[in-house]
């Protein structure tokens, strides 16, 4: 009865006209923002003019339709300037046969690929075995109780898609997708993280309580915007030591973006794509290496840091891992962007994104002081205390999942919780 027009892939602010399309039947469309009233339509054009304020911020936009009587008929919604998936994964559990353990079948549709080159799948944090891509038989469990099933399918060109559901509990035949990554950390040593049950109670939207699925010490990621060539501290041939503290342990990856973009036509409209390295593991060496030597500008363009940052913060939120995001500068601010670095600092507040910036120039560039906080990194001691910082800050994240889709600012952490705080 009623569909988007306009579709908001990428990241957007300001005023944009919205555009739906109407069947038989629909008088009016309302159109919503994070909840608020932006307008009512009642007739052709079915455009509006909507104002998605001055910051660049995860958004929830719904068009709902109504009938002349005023009774609604449908709803639709877009999440906006959130993960867009390349590949859409679905998860549906088979009928469950007496005495016989549940299964859950996988199907997808790809732009990268027909088929994945691994499916890795975990239960409640517990990895399972994947015989068949197609499907996954689970171990029997107590679905009295509620249960996470995580499964993400790798592609070529190093895609992959995560597909999260949940099963059991109070409703043990209904299985729901909507869920939310929300990384926490402990602001205490040594603290080990609270059941499900314990922090039930801890997480809120609006006034009203989150159920929280289960708490996790997932894979920490470390997102790169590198903009120049980080030097080199030892030339060829000379003997070197680098600190363990640069070695990455095996829970550890990095993940490098180009801040020169790519522009790729849509349907609709070009767009600027950052591309996004493959996850290195320290099997690849340590990180004064991966500065150094795995990851090259590909041209001399201009940068533009500023989208580069926001895309960085993205892809680390995108992967429900604990994450931060370092920006490694160039001496020169690149092109003049509408996008400006406060906001750009802002919006992975907004996502709860850590983020660092770390120069390696004997000096400061002025330009710098629109980021705040700027790391020296000059030296091989210098670069291996500006990891051990964000080293600690990884090893203190925890991610909890949340169900339901959540738009992640409007989450909060309730006063009483001590020891545990959000990431800002």
């Amino acid at each position: 009865m009623i569909a988007f027009a306009t579709l908001f892939l990428g990241l957007f602010f300001g005023v944009k006209p919205v555009e739906v399309v109407v069947g038989e039947g629909v008088a009016a469309v309302e159109l919503r923002l994070d909840g608020e009233r932006l307008g009512m339509l009642r007739g052709e054009p079915w455009v509006m003019e909507c104002d998605f304020g001055d910051e660049l911020a995860p958004r929830h936009l719904e068009a709902v339709a109504y009938d002349a009587e005023g009774r609604e008929l449908n709803r639709i919604s877009q999440w906006l300037n959130l993960p867009q998936p390349e590949v859409v994964t679905s998860v549906i559990f088979e009928p469950r046969e007496p005495g016989q353990p549940r299964a859950a079948r996988l199907a997808w549709e790809s732009t990268v690929g027909a088929e994945p080159e691994s499916v890795i799948a975990s239960l409640d944090g517990r990895p399972l075995a994947v015989a068949e891509p197609r499907r996954i038989v689970l171990p029997a469990v107590d679905e009295k109780q509620l249960h996470l099933l995580s499964v993400e399918l790798q592609f070529e060109d190093h895609v992959t898609s995560s597909v999260d559901v949940t099963f059991g509990g109070a409703y043990a035949d209904e299985v729901s997708t909507e869920i939310t990554a929300l990384a926490i950390r402990a602001t205490g040593k040594g603290r080990t993280p609270p059941s499900a049950t314990v922090a039930a109670d801890w997480f809120e939207k609006d006034g009203e309580p989150l159920e929280v699925i289960a708490i996790e010490k997932e894979t920490a990621e470390l997102v790169v915007v590198k903009a120049r060539p980080f030097p080199r501290f030892f030339g060829p041939g000379e003997s070197h030591k680098v600190p363990k503290s640069l070695l990455l342990s095996g829970d550890q990856r990095v993940r490098f973006v180009t801040p020169v973009p790519t522009p790729t036509e849509g349907v609709a409209a070009t767009f600027n794509l950052f591309p996004i390295s493959q996850a290195f593991d320290g099997g690849l060496g340590d990180l004064y290496r991966l500065l150094t030597g795995l990851v090259r500008r590909p041209e001399e363009r201009s940068p533009r840091l500023n989208a580069a940052v926001t895309v960085a913060g993205l892809a680390a939120y995108r992967g429900r891992h604990r994450r931060a995001v370092v920006l490694i500068p160039g001496s020169k601010p690149g092109e003049r962007e509408a996008l400006s670095p406060a906001q750009a600092r802002r919006y992975l507040e907004h996502l709860r994104v850590p983020f660092f910036v770390w120069n390696p120039e004997s000096r400061t560039p002025a330009y710098l002081e629109d980021w705040g906080e700027v790391r020296d990194v000059g030296s091989i001691k210098k670069l291996a205390a500006a990891f051990e910082e964000v080293d600690q800050l990884l090893g203190q994240q925890w991610i909890v999942w949340l169900d339901g889709r959540h738009l992640p600012q409007e989450i909060e952490l309730s006063p009483e919780v001590r020891g545990f705080e959000l990431l800002q």
